[in-house]
């Protein structure tokens, strides 16, 4: 890599406050777990930390009976469908020292997000204590949900939520090239041929990427300056290159040309990247040519699935309809 492209790298981001962004990764928090169940509640609480072994940040108690005003969020289990007496109270309690509460409800025939009550940031099922689906499904997008200045510090901290909040980065990032590429390329619809998108495009999706692959490697633990991250994750990426590559990979696997095309392959473009990314920063390994192959199948079929989505959204406001 010359000084030239590391120049350009950080030219490219110049406006980002990485330090930021590497702060709320770092930010700590309290996490209470609570209900009238020890088992389930250790249950969930290793569910959260994504393993046996409990992180220090979670405090468990049978019954909240003190410091109800320094927990970032409270997640209450209760058996059943419904609370008891003594889980109200303890709703009520939370909620007054002004804790977002979620509630987990264990034992649930079936497990999925519930409608929550007033005092309730979410609720949810499990089907056991140990329900794993249910967790990354339901529980764990209802606790970043609760606590949105906490997702990337959740995400780095705690090995149960860290997939999720992988997953949420690289789709919203994908989203969000996808529908920039679209609606840039309304006023102008450019056949698809040996360059798949216009430098200018490539420039901006660049940088969504490699912010995104900057938060991604801090969610799976990485150490040091954001510079040193910064080019750590660019090593593995290789900036724009590396997109152009994929790209033109790509432009096989997605059927058409013009806009939908584009935007189909700014969205698996991304998504490809930030799967790789995600590997790399938690297993410390690149992908074989086997693994990269069967990532882009999988990345076209979610680009064309991610375009049809939006055009579906947008049809409404198209002439003619």
């Amino acid at each position: 890599m010359t000084w030239r492209h590391i120049y350009n790298i950080f030219n490219l981001i110049r406006e980002v406050d990485l330090g930021a962004i590497q702060g709320e990764a770092h930010r700590r928090f309290a996490l209470l777990v609570t209900g009238c169940s020890d088992p389930d509640v250790l249950a969930v609480a290793r569910l959260v930390s994504g393993g046996e072994e409990i992180h220090p940040w979670l405090e468990l108690q049978t019954w909240p009976h003190q410091s109800q005003d320094t927990w970032d969020m409270a997640l209450l289990v209760a058996r059943g469908e419904h609370l008891g007496d003594e889980e109200k109270q303890a709703r009520e309690a939370l909620h007054g020292a002004g804790v977002p509460v979620v509630v987990v409800l264990v034992g649930a025939p079936f497990a999925a997000e519930a409608l929550p009550r007033r005092k309730e940031r979410a609720r949810v099922r499990l089907v056991s204590p140990e329900d794993r689906e249910g967790f990354e499904m339901a529980l764990a997008p209802a606790m970043i949900k609760a606590v949105p200045a906490l997702r990337l510090a959740l995400g780095r901290h705690l090995k149960g939520v860290r997939p999720v909040v992988a997953d949420q980065l690289i789709e919203e990032t994908s989203r969000t090239n996808a529908a920039y590429v679209f609606t840039t390329g309304l006023a102008e619809t450019v056949p698809l041929l040996s360059a798949p998108l216009a430098a200018a495009d490539i420039l901006v999706l660049t940088k969504n990427q490699l912010l995104m692959a900057y938060k991604l490697a801090l969610v799976a633990g990485k150490e040091g300056t954001p510079k040193d991250i910064l080019l750590e994750v660019t090593s593995v990426i290789g900036g724009g290159f590396f997109f152009r590559q994929v790209a033109r990979q790509l432009v096989g696997l997605v059927p058409g040309v013009g806009l939908v095309a584009r935007a189909a392959v700014a969205y698996a473009g991304t998504w490809a990247i930030g799967r790789l990314v995600y590997v790399w920063a938690t297993e410390g390994r690149r992908l074989s040519k086997g693994e990269m192959g069967r990532l882009l199948r999988e990345a076209s079929k979610r680009g064309q699935e991610a375009v049809r989505q939006l055009l579906q959204r947008r049809r409404p406001a198209l002439p003619g309809d």
